[in-house]
């Protein structure tokens, strides 16, 4: 009796002793069927930067089983997704109204609790002359600098290269490019002008580069019996290809669909693979189009030469038409909304039919148009060198307003957020109402000894303006307190 009792109680023992470690194990089973561990939990954005309308794709894996996930930005809600039977979801956002700079966005599980974080940019590129390959000159994404706070830029940095900026600055992903006379193309932080590399070419650059796939496209000017269109690595300016052709070149290339365009002196236009350097075709002008630099939309390339307004088919290189003035074109061509404009030694700026050249509207001022039109929300803006400012309806050709600055205007203006940004040959750098011409700000740039002014076409970005002068300085001005 003893004996079967003793057997019945190790029997029991042993039952609990299994239990109890069942029930040591279930929990974290359990638990692990529900949620993973907030280590093996992330997130992946796609894009990880742009402008502030950006719409981004939230990647994220690890979280808890089907739960919902509450995406914010900078501890604001922005938006939800729910996790599938694997922990992972894909939810959009969009950074719509948010500020140059850098905000971490957040993934936490509702029941899990589980977070995950990654960063976003928000900033906007200005790619080369004219921001884009139609030239419109305007940044449509621009919301740190407008009318209401423009009165209070100041200088946030100037770089001091060794010669005159004529060169027009292009800024993507937070770095600046521009060429100078020294002969060379400098890259610097765009927050602070630290140099990150430069590259010497031999003959001056006045060339604006242009930057596209990893690549900055400029070519060598001055007066030289040979010179270059370069390729190089953006980011550690490394060639990657150069092709040459003779004299020195002043025209800024465009870049788009995988080709570059440039005008070279001789009169030729050339296209090329933007990854090989090889030229795909080229078609003789005539003249030099000097500082004319291509534009390209729709499939149309079109760039001044002598007194001519060319336009080409882009893939084949097939003349489409051509339109005369009565005077040199320096001015490069803006495409918008079908018409294109142009500026001529003549001292007009014409509006032609984007398809056939005609002309639609024309409007003469008391000097040459040396400075390319900037076009946005229905007005057309350009420089004379009677020193005034002008603004026109873009479909008729009406005269809206014009700002008298005093002194000949070689550069082209630049249009953001209801603001428009021109540099004048008198060394000033203006900021104006672009509904009304009404001045907001002026800063002079240089010295008086460089009297011969600002050739340079600002750029803006983030909250920036970005502008070069014949002092050989690159300014930066910024709501910098």
């Amino acid at each position: 009796m003893l004996k079967s009792l003793a057997r019945l109680l190790l029997f029991c023992s042993v039952v609990l002793t299994l239990l109890s470690g069942l029930m040591s194990i279930q929990p974290t089973a359990l638990a692990s069927s529900f949620h993973s561990s907030p280590a093996s939990a992330s997130i992946k954005l796609s894009p990880s930067s742009g402008p502030p309308p950006t719409v981004v794709t939230v990647h994220g894996s690890g979280f808890g089983v089907t739960e919902p996930v509450n995406i914010t930005v900078d501890t604001s809600p922005l938006g939800s997704a729910t996790t599938d039977r694997a922990g992972s979801f894909t939810g959009k956002m969009s950074m719509n109204g948010y500020s140059p700079g850098t905000y971490a966005v957040q993934a936490t599980g509702v029941r899990s609790r589980i977070t995950a974080v990654a960063n976003f940019t928000v900033q906007t590129n200005w790619t080369m002359f004219g921001d884009n390959a139609h030239h419109t000159h305007f940044n449509p994404y621009e919301n740190g600098l407008e009318t209401g706070n423009i009165a209070k830029l100041s200088l946030g940095w100037r770089f001091q290269s060794g010669s005159v900026i004529s060169s027009s600055p292009a800024i993507v992903h937070g770095v600046v490019y521009v060429g100078s006379n020294d002969g060379n193309v400098y890259a610097l932080d765009a927050s602070s002008g630290a140099t990150q590399w430069s590259f010497i070419a031999g003959g001056i650059v006045d060339s604006s580069p242009a930057v596209a796939n990893g690549m900055v496209y400029f070519g060598e000017g001055g007066d030289t019996a040979t010179a270059f269109l370069y390729a190089l690595n953006a980011k550690t300016g490394a060639k990657v290809w150069s092709f040459q052709v003779g004299g020195g070149i002043d025209s800024s290339p465009a870049v788009v669909d995988g080709m570059v365009y440039f005008g070279a002196p001789g009169g030729t236009l050339y296209a090329m693979n933007a990854k090989t350097g090889a030229k795909v075709w080229s078609f003789h002008l005539g003249s030099s189009p000097g500082y004319s630099s291509p534009s390209v939309a729709n499939g149309v390339v079109s760039i001044g030469s002598g007194n001519i307004l060319y336009a080409f088919n882009a893939r084949t290189g097939a003349k489409l038409w051509s339109f005369t003035t009565n005077g040199r074109i320096d001015s490069s061509p803006t495409v918008a909304n079908g018409l294109v404009y142009i500026g001529s030694g003549d001292g007009s700026l014409y509006a032609l039919n984007a398809s056939t050249g005609a002309k639609v509207w024309s409007y003469t001022t008391m000097n040459q148009v040396g400075s390319s039109p900037a076009v946005a929300n229905g007005l057309v803006y350009v420089g004379s060198g009677d020193g005034n400012v002008y603004a026109f309806d873009a479909e008729t050709g009406a005269k809206i307003w014009s700002f008298n600055t005093g002194d000949y205007i070689f550069s082209s203006p630049a249009l953001t957020n209801g603001v428009l940004y021109i540099g004048t040959q008198n060394d000033a750098l203006y900021a104006l109402n672009a509904q009304t011409g009404a001045n907001l700000w002026s800063s002079s740039l240089g010295s008086p000894r460089y009297f011969q002014g600002i050739g340079s076409s600002p750029a803006v970005v983030n909250g920036h303006v970005y502008a070069g002068s014949r002092d050989g300085s690159l300014y930066v001005f910024c709501l910098c307190g």
